[in-house]
Order: structure tokens, then sequence, then C-alpha cells
């Protein structure tokens, strides 16, 4: 859904993503998910979810989630703060 959705505002967006599954979010991050860069690499990004968040989510929640993620892995989108205005 995320890149028709990309695709209907005539963005589009490469399918070089890695989706991954963490078991539990203590050994990664305290965060529901997350986007990185191997090696500062920023041809492809991975998202790490967190089953331990995941398990308790509803639909609309895992959706949210997993678009937001996608936003930051493939729009390479920021988190807008009152300090950060360059998104």
């Amino acid at each position: 859904a995320f890149y028709a959705d990309a695709s209907a505002r005539g963005i589009n967006l490469p399918r070089n993503l890695v989706v991954k599954m963490t078991p539990d979010n203590s050994n990664f991050s305290p965060y529901a998910g997350y986007c990185y860069y191997p090696e500062g690499n920023r041809t492809y990004g991975i998202v790490n979810i967190s089953r331990q968040h995941w398990e308790t989510y509803n639909a609309t929640t895992k959706e949210f989630l997993v678009y937001h993620e996608l936003g930051h892995c493939l729009l390479k989108r920021s988190h807008y703060t009152a300090s950060n205005t360059s998104v």
C-alpha cells in the first residue's frame, strides 16, 4: 500500500528495503521501530520492528508504524521538531 500511495502522489520509489522483526527491543532500541542505513550507506535502508511492540498493536497502529518507518527509509524524512524544520 505504501508504494501505491506514493505512486498516486507522483513519487516513484526504489524497492530496495529490508524489513526485519526483532525478537524484542532490549538489545536494539527502546523504539517500536526504526530505520537505519548499514555503515552509513544510503542506497538501501533497513527497518527494524520490535516484536514486543508489534504484538500489542492493532492493525491501524501497525500500519501507522510501518508507514512512519518507510517514510524515514524510503523518503529519507527526519522527525519534525521546532528545532529541526528542514524536513
